[in-house]
């Protein structure tokens, strides 16, 4: 698959569908994990992804990780689906799958907001001069 290919409504996928609009305010630039080929957008300490809603879908799949090694500790937070807060959590950085159960509405989207307590800024940490705050690494949000 190439990148920025226009894809569902139904689907934010970070390196496939950036252009189509789906991750709204609070991203940073499109980067790829190294260790696995994983395309993501980090998120700032608030990021939203706006998606079409599936008639019938019950679950919202988010693939994710967190800048967990650089700063040595766990990343805390929420995800918001519409209304709903879910909270999330990572301790490792790795590449996790979350499932979550759907609200229902007649809405004909569905609006997610991931939410990172305390975002990771990497020059603190490594002194390289990257200040942006960092927060959930998101590489695809779906629903089923």
């Amino acid at each position: 698959m190439g990148d920025d290919v226009t894809g569902p409504a139904s689907i934010a996928a970070a390196g496939i569908n950036d252009a189509a609009g789906h991750f709204l305010s609070g991203w940073h630039e499109r980067a790829r994990d190294g260790r696995v080929a994983i395309p993501y957008r980090a998120s700032a300490a608030q990021g939203t992804v706006r998606i079409a809603r599936v008639p019938g879908a019950t679950r919202l799949h988010v693939l994710l990780s967190a800048p967990v090694s650089v700063a040595g500790r766990a990343l805390g937070g929420a995800i918001f689906i519409e209304d709903t807060r879910h909270d999330l959590r990572l301790e490792v950085d790795a590449w996790v799958l979350r499932t979550y159960p759907l609200p229902s509405s007649l809405l004909d989207s569905l609006t997610i907001r991931f939410s990172a307590d305390t975002p990771v800024i990497p020059d603190v940490y490594l002194r390289n001069g990257d200040g942006r705050a960092l927060g959930w690494y998101v590489s695809m949000v779906w629903q089923s």
